[in-house]
């Protein structure tokens, strides 16, 4: 490595702790690693299988961009740079990058914990609010691990993903996790008998006939497991799930299991208003188990609010109540409960660690983005102020995509603070909020994307010593950090 290093280093004029020093691999000959030069990122490449990389031959090398193509030939030379499944028996987190620019953060953090990351993971909602695709989204994934020597695998989830269409197009990009989210067919049936029995009665005679057979009676299943099927609560639960069980088995058949790799395949009832019983729960699992569907993982709706950027809303005691019951649901049919929405949710991590015994997956969201945002607002007041304008002329609309309850009335009128101040716009929940889901918003428009893009290029070490430390925090308060000592740097 060295005399390689030293070639990249003097051609750059670069001290050697200011290249990726992590990244060498060599392997059939090509010598390979990563080197930052004005804000941008390259991959180094020397030997007589360079030619295989896309870029410019220097004297001593070939400096390659890291895009797509090159991140492809990244791959097929070094497995580890492929997204894998994680499995359903050890600690997984969701991270979420938004912009493409947080995950070297997130490994350094993951590298010093007792967890797995899902370095790229994005809903097709997300990617439209951004502009992205799967192929660019896993590309920055790639390229992080790569850079910083992370060999202990990760995943990349094609995130609430709703029609087989959309889950093979993450397969095909390359992603090793799906998430089904089954919102669109879990039916909203309360207290409205006859609609329920109206419902109830549209599913085939002969499913209907199994799941009395299966759940009602003294030896019915649910029964077995202290949870208790009436018939009412049967027919209420089958009415508002059944096509989410059948949805489940189809993306399953149709696309996940035609996977040429393993994939993680979980399931997601969370995204409603209503909490998920026990016994819905325990209906899905029994009922995905029956139609050999494996999963890594199903992802209730909790007891209390997980709103997008801020802390967890309800009684901690009762969610450790409710989470207690869902996984013992979980334990008894083999995978590992999923938190959603879990950015900045510390008053139940404790709960979250203890009950699952440290096996689990929890989704973060958007904490980079406002951690992007608040680097923004510390060194370039200006463009902050014209994020907050604009983030306050698109609320209405944001709303539409995400439910929170930001009161802009509670807001600090902007032309009032000080720029030594604006940071505190990001340590209170109302104008989070209002930071957080209007993203798409501040993406789209090019102006303030090129600005906020070359504002974190110029501040990279701040942006990623902010996403570090917030993202340490998540893992303390998950009990799964190891310290300081642990991991490395690039």
């Amino acid at each position: 490595m060295n005399g390689f290093a030293e070639a990249v280093c003097r051609h750059y004029n670069k001290r050697p702790d200011e290249i990726y020093r992590n990244s060498y691999e060599v392997k059939e000959g090509i010598q390979v690693m990563g080197v930052r030069r004005e804000g941008v990122n390259y991959l180094a490449v020397s030997g007589e299988g360079r030619c295989l990389f896309a870029g410019r031959d220097l004297p001593d090398f070939r400096q390659c961009p890291m895009n797509h193509e090159n991140r492809l030939t990244l791959n097929r030379l070094f497995p580890h740079t492929v997204p894998q499944a994680l499995g359903k028996d050890t600690a997984s987190i969701g991270c979420g990058d938004r912009l493409g620019r947080a995950n070297d953060a997130h490994i350094r953090a993951v590298s010093r914990a007792r967890i797995r990351p899902v370095l790229a993971q994005q809903s097709i909602r997300e990617l439209k609010l951004t502009g992205r695709g799967y192929e660019d989204v896993i590309d920055a994934a790639a390229w992080s691990v790569f850079r910083m020597g992370w060999k202990e695998g990760y995943g990349a989830d094609g995130d609430h993903l709703k029609t087989k269409e959309e889950a093979a197009q993450a397969l095909k990009a390359g992603c090793s996790m799906i998430t089904l989210d089954c919102s669109e067919v879990l039916g909203k049936l309360e207290e409205d008998w006859d609609k329920i029995r109206e419902a109830y009665g549209r599913i085939p005679p002969g499913i209907r006939k199994k799941y009395e057979s299966k759940y009602l009676g003294s030896s019915g299943e649910g029964q077995l497991q202290g949870i208790h099927f009436t018939e009412r609560i049967l027919m209420k639960t089958a009415a508002n799930y059944h096509k989410a069980a059948e949805l489940a088995e189809e993306i399953y058949c149709d696309v996940v299991k035609k996977a040429p790799s393993p994939v993680d395949y979980e399931i997601s009832l969370d995204e409603t208003d209503r909490e998920t019983t026990l016994e819905a729960h325990f209906f899905m699992a029994s009922e995905l188990s029956d139609r050999q569907i494996p999963v890594t993982g199903i992802a209730p709706r909790f007891a209390g609010e997980f709103q997008k950027g801020i802390d967890y809303i309800g009684e901690p005691r009762r969610f450790r109540e409710n989470l207690k019951g869902h996984v013992r649901i979980a334990r008894q049919f083999g995978y590992k409960i999923s938190v959603h929405s879990g950015s900045d949710k510390f008053r139940i991590f404790s709960a979250v660690a203890g009950e699952t015994g440290g096996v689990f997956h929890i989704k973060t969201s958007g904490t980079s983005w406002l951690e992007a945002v608040r680097i923004i607002a510390r060194v370039n007041p200006r463009l902050y102020r014209s994020l907050h304008e604009n983030a306050l002329r698109h609320l209405k609309e944001a709303r539409a995509c995400y439910a929170v309850t930001c009161r802009t009335e509670m807001i600090p009128n902007l032309e009032q603070v000080p720029d030594s101040r604006l940071e505190e716009f990001l340590l209170e929940d109302n104008s989070r909020q209002l930071l957080h889901i209007t993203y798409g918003f501040q993406l789209e428009k090019e102006s303030l994307r090129r600005q906020i893009y070359s504002t974190l290029t110029e501040y990279d070490a701040a942006y990623g010593q902010a996403v570090y430390e917030h993202f340490r925090h998540h893992l303390q308060e998950l009990k799964c950090w190891k310290g300081e000592e642990a991991g490395w740097q690039r």
